[in-house]
């Protein structure tokens, strides 16, 4: 997406669940694009948490698709 910060944070362990690094004021319309989009469909938010870190308040949000059966593509949004 033009102009969102976007960065993808790579997960070392077993599971590989990658997720994407947001600015939180380009999480709407990133979620939107995922939702909207043909090919990721990305329309069931099974879960949402907030994660305390020392240094920042991060929100981590987990994205799936019914129709296209993949996932989860999990956003975290933090400054």
């Amino acid at each position: 997406m033009p102009g969102a910060q976007v960065e993808l944070v790579l997960n070392p362990s077993p599971s590989a669940q990658h997720s994407l690094r947001l600015a939180p004021e380009c999480a709407l319309a990133v979620a939107k694009f995922l939702r909207n989009d043909a090919e990721l469909k990305l329309d069931y938010l099974s879960n949402v948490t907030g994660v305390d870190w020392p240094e920042s308040l991060e929100a981590v949000y987990h994205l799936y698709s019914v129709e296209k059966k993949h996932g989860p593509v999990i956003l975290v949004c933090a400054p």
